[in-house]
């Protein structure tokens, strides 16, 4: 089981073309193939805990314990859960650190002051757009707070 969830994992990585999105989906699965074995070690001492009765404190706890198809399905399970809740998150930080070119340009005339008119005519060639020029400013505020220096308060 465990080899198939690596051979197909593995797949999915090198099916990525983005060389530095790849390496850093080969690092986050690295991680987890690593995890995966000691949550197959935890779920299997927990499923033999649950066995016995706790309340006699001389109950014989095995020494050794087989962990079961079922408890290494479930440990993989967590594994993908914990590996795609690290690619969601390398995706927002991504996202954040790289901003389009009209945010940039936005964000630069922002800091320097410059009013919402005067943005509007650089980004979309005409002045008449100055409100859309604040409103997608409030936007990017946002989203990306380090392109503003900004705090953001979602």
């Amino acid at each position: 089981i465990i080899r198939a969830w690596v051979k197909n994992r593995i797949a999915q990585v090198n099916a990525i073309e983005d060389r530095i999105d790849q390496e850093i989906h080969a690092s986050i699965f690295g991680k987890m193939k690593e995890y995966a074995t000691r949550f197959i070690g935890i779920l299997a001492v927990i499923d033999e805990a649950y066995k016995h009765d706790i309340t006699n404190v001389f109950s014989k706890f095995p020494n050794e314990i087989q962990a079961t198809s079922d408890v290494t399905k479930r440990a993989l399970e967590i594994a993908d859960y914990f590996y795609n809740s690290a690619i969601e998150v390398y995706e927002d930080v991504r996202q954040e650190k790289i901003a389009p070119e009209e945010v940039l340009i936005a964000s630069n005339m922002f800091k320097r002051g410059e009013s919402y008119k005067k943005i509007a005519k650089v980004l979309y060639g005409d002045e008449k757009f100055a409100s859309k020029a604040h409103r997608n400013t409030k936007n990017w505020i946002i989203k990306y707070p380090n392109q503003y220096k900004a705090e953001n308060k979602k």
